[in-house]
């Protein structure tokens, strides 16, 4: 008689037998199931524990397991509403996989409408953590623990915090095809362009040149110090301006060619930043700058050059000129 041959398996898991349920910290869940529940952190001065919130929806077929995390800044709070939407979409019972969810990593900022903790450490600082040492180390263990080591795959939800303007911006290691491939999903606007650290670097250090060369041809016989950056930040926003200010904007597997020097979008755009620098010629910055001139010239030539130079500073496989 032939030999029986072994049972097919799905992901490692025989066909017709049921799914083990996952265990995490204290709790089990079963396949198809959801489950909500606290795993303590710290007791605070009023002897009350808080708890770092999750939801594990563990599917009924077998597959990867996936982290949400949001908040890990007390006042960047996008991800939360965000991630308790997605837990109302799925359904464990047509789920292949298992999603841990963890709206709320840093509880105390939250309660405390700020971005640290009490003791003024940044939480996202602090991973992978210690079970003995500071608050924050001490969560980020956990949360390293428990959610994290449990997973092949994560998104942590972050947010232009109090104060501050974000472009949508997807940050992964882009050198694996894999990961890659997961963050173009989202569609942000620039996911790798320029391709190197040692390019990007020289393209902000000539950006930064040319402002200063640019301020000296109004200042032919002005031999004050020129100091700042002021130049190499216009130059990378000349630089975005040629890819990443399109309507409406391109998503794609590889990121979109440079429009051209003279597209109306990169007009219109170039038009506005530079109107704003000379108006400071005039009006003043506005921004707080005390008695300290602006050197306008810095920004505009800045500016000017990262609008040309990406051309050559792009990856060649991009280059459109």
């Amino acid at each position: 008689m032939p030999a029986m041959e072994k049972p097919k398996t799905i992901s490692g898991t025989k066909r017709g037998a049921v799914r083990p349920a996952f265990a995490i910290a204290d709790s089990s869940v079963k396949p198809g199931t959801l489950k909500r529940f606290e795993i303590p952190v710290a007791r605070v001065p009023s002897g009350m524990w808080l708890s770092l919130p999750i939801v594990v929806q563990h599917g009924a077929r077998p597959g990867p397991t996936l982290w949400l995390s949001a908040a890990v800044h007390g006042d960047e709070l996008n991800g939360i509403p965000i991630i308790r939407e997605l837990i109302e979409r799925l359904d464990p019972r047509a789920l292949a996989g298992t999603v841990i969810a963890v709206p709320v990593v840093n509880v105390f900022g939250i309660i405390m409408e700020s971005r640290y903790l009490p003791d003024r450490r940044d939480l996202n600082r602090s991973f992978p953590g210690s079970p003995k040492g500071s608050l924050a180390a001490q969560i980020a263990h956990l949360f390293m623990t428990h959610v994290v080591e449990r997973c092949e795959y994560g998104i942590d939800y972050h947010t232009g915090s109090d104060g501050r303007t974000n472009l949508p911006q997807i940050r992964c290691d882009l050198d694996s095809d894999e990961i890659r491939e997961l963050a173009l999903a989202f569609g942000a606007p620039v996911a790798k362009r320029v391709g190197s650290a040692w390019r990007f670097l020289g393209l902000f250090l000539l950006s930064g040149a040319a402002g200063a060369l640019f301020f000296s041809l109004f200042h032919r016989s002005d031999y004050t110090l020129l100091v700042g950056a002021s130049g190499g930040v216009t130059g990378l926003l000349g630089a975005l301006i040629r890819f990443g200010f399109r309507r409406p904007p391109v998503f794609t597997d590889e990121p979109p060619h440079l429009l051209g020097l003279f597209h109306p979008t990169v007009l219109a755009w170039s038009a506005v930043i530079i109107a704003l620098n000379v108006s400071t010629e005039f009006v003043g910055s506005g921004f707080g700058a005390g008695d300290a001139d602006i050197a306008w010239e810095a920004h505009v030539g800045g500016l000017l050059f990262g609008l040309v130079a990406i051309s050559f500073f792009d990856p060649p496989r991009f280059r459109r000129f």
